[in-house]
């Protein structure tokens, strides 16, 4: 999965870039749809993986395609004007019930993240945090200006299979004797470990980067390798 999200980054990106430039936003809007509902509702509905695309639960450079795809279309909407902030809070809680409801009675494919209804979720806390006033000075935006370039970081380290095999794997089975009212502040409590533990090293991995000045090294690299939109 690193692998994959690091080849997409570095390579697959420019193309997407070049090609959206060419797609007005009917066309893209239609492209979103289809992929929604091929890659995600059918496949929930159905209980059944996609194999032939190789979506692997959501952890795949596909999945990650998809993504972009529909924040592309997102780029290029007045979310403010189109969605209320109560609006998107209802809905993302509507997701949650009906992610539950459908794990129920259809299967475990509506806890992946290709499912539709977490991919809405997704979605809406997305676009809830965009619909935000956030001052350029004040303090919040500078946390935040800070910790965004690492969101990648984040994903890709998180879930390498060194991490999961040496130290996820197996890590926390002394969660099962846990108390049952106490499982909600272990799961929250890991993930905001697991999150700051992530965040920490790739903020490490940029600062060695800027230390290196492989930025400057890639943009004489692409002086001799360019690439033609």
């Amino acid at each position: 999965m690193v692998c994959n999200g690091l080849f997409w980054t570095l390579d697959f990106y420019a193309y997407f870039e070049s090609g959206f430039k060419k797609v007005n936003t009917k066309d893209l809007k239609h492209i979103v749809l289809l992929a929604i509902i091929f890659f995600s509702v059918l496949p929930a509905l159905l209980n059944t993986k996609v194999d032939e695309f190789s979506f692997a639960k959501g952890f795949s450079m596909n999945w990650l395609s998809v993504l972009y795809i529909i924040g592309a279309y997102l780029k290029r909407l007045d979310l403010k004007r189109l969605f209320s902030r109560k609006f998107l809070l209802f809905l993302c809680l509507m997701a949650i019930a009906v992610t539950f409801i459908a794990k129920v009675f259809i299967g475990d494919i509506w806890y992946w993240y290709t499912s539709p209804t977490l991919l809405c979720e997704a979605v809406t806390i997305f676009i809830f945090f965009v619909t935000l006033d956030i001052k350029k000075t004040g303090r919040l935006f500078r946390i935040i200006q800070r910790m965004a370039p690492a969101t990648l970081g984040v994903y890709l380290f998180h879930l390498n299979p060194l991490l999961v095999k040496f130290l996820l794997k197996d890590g926390f089975e002394s969660f099962v004797t846990a108390p049952i009212w106490l499982f909600p502040f272990l799961i929250l409590g890991t993930a905001l470990l697991i999150y700051l533990l992530s965040t920490l090293v790739e903020l490490l991995r940029i600062k060695l980067f800027a230390y290196l000045k492989v930025r400057h090294l890639i943009l004489k690299l692409d002086t001799y390798l360019p690439f033609d939109n």
